[in-house]
């Protein structure tokens, strides 16, 4: 059994009753080959975060596995998830909304690790890491904002590849560290051109109980390669769905609907609802006040339908939570990355 310390089995195998002290609160408490997160002692193998093998899952995750389309199959040159220019505090949610179209010249460190909810005992994840160069490719991108009546708005962002290449950063995996659970760390993988994917699902209910996500790059030690420290982002809450419209059931956006779901306790006072498309070239994202309810405004849903979107189209209602930081690369030169923790609700979405 891997990366996990005698005492903590007490805790996993018995109710939480008496589980409530931490195990460790300093480097100090654990064993020389580990590290204290969040109360609890990991394990470090080879310089990277542990694995567990005990006949749960591996280490890993395919993107949205679970959800029929989703992200999967998002090429490298497609317009992946949009992030923010990215505060630097930890756990801070995006100032422009989470919008911020990602980049189409320079360098570009995105990670995002998120479970969206899309069906009673189903979930689809975001789960991917994007280090690239972007000056050998050419885009296409616009952007165009909506006003809500609400004193917030929605901004539709296109980004699509019109020739070139998108070059990758080299880096041996990306570890993720999404809560105190003994088994759910996972990490993710060079499947080529910059792109990072794990290759099994994680245990659902990715930040139960958690307090804070951590996240770390891992370099080859070879000239070039990107080696990033441990990142700290505050979990986002949960997201409860509202019974007119119970989870994974089809929405219809024309006209557009008012959404409902129960906002978090914890919640920030803000949350993400975002319209895309399977390969999230087209991509309309607002950043609401967390009441309970709100109606995307027909305008941006006639210019997201205008833009042709590629089939599944999904809505997801979710709460994000960000912070960057600058990843050194081997033998000079920074890249900063942008890490994101989600958890939120998915709907397809019926076209009309």
């Amino acid at each position: 059994m891997t990366g996990m310390r005698p005492a903590l089995l007490v805790c996993v195998g018995l109710s939480m009753a008496g589980c409530d002290a931490p195990e460790c609160e300093a480097l100090s408490d654990c064993e020389g080959d580990e590290i204290c997160v969040d109360g609890l002692c990991h394990k470090r193998a080879g310089g990277r975060l542990p694995t567990f093998d005990m006949g749960v899952r591996d280490t890993g995750v395919k993107p949205d596995s679970g959800s029929q389309g989703g992200d999967a199959g998002m090429g490298d040159a497609a317009g992946v998830p949009p992030r923010d220019g990215g505060s630097a505090d930890s756990g801070s949610s995006s100032d422009d909304g989470g919008v911020g179209s990602l980049p189409t010249e320079g360098d570009l460190g995105f990670v995002w690790a998120g479970e969206l909810i899309n069906g009673e005992n189903s979930s689809a994840f975001h789960a991917f890491g994007l280090l690239q160069r972007l000056d050998g490719a050419t885009f296409s991108e616009s952007h165009v904002e909506f006003q809500d009546g609400e004193a917030s708005a929605c901004t539709l962002s296109i980004r699509r590849l019109n020739g070139g290449a998108i070059a990758g950063f080299e880096a041996d995996s990306i570890s993720v560290i999404p809560g105190p659970t003994p088994f759910s760390p996972f990490s993710m993988y060079p499947i080529g051109n910059g792109r990072f994917e794990p290759s099994a699902d994680p245990v659902q209910r990715l930040y139960n109980k958690s307090r804070t996500a951590y996240f770390q790059i891992y370099g080859t030690g070879n000239a070039g390669s990107v080696e990033g420290m441990l990142v700290g982002v505050s979990a986002p809450p949960y997201v409860f769905n509202a019974p007119e419209f119970p989870r994974g059931q089809p929405i219809s956006i024309s006209p557009s609907p008012q959404l409902l779901w129960v906002l978090s306790d914890l919640t920030d006072g803000t949350i993400t609802i975002e319209l895309f498309d399977s390969v999230r070239e087209a991509v309309l994202t607002c950043r609401v006040m967390d009441d309970g309810s709100y109606v995307i405004p027909n305008a941006a849903v006639s210019a997201f339908l205008d833009a042709q979107p590629m089939p599944s189209v999904y809505l997801e209602i979710r709460y994000d939570r960000e912070s960057s930081s600058s990843a050194s690369i081997a033998g000079g030169g920074m890249i900063p990355v942008t890490y994101r923790a989600s958890q939120g609700l998915r709907y397809p979405v019926a076209l009309p």
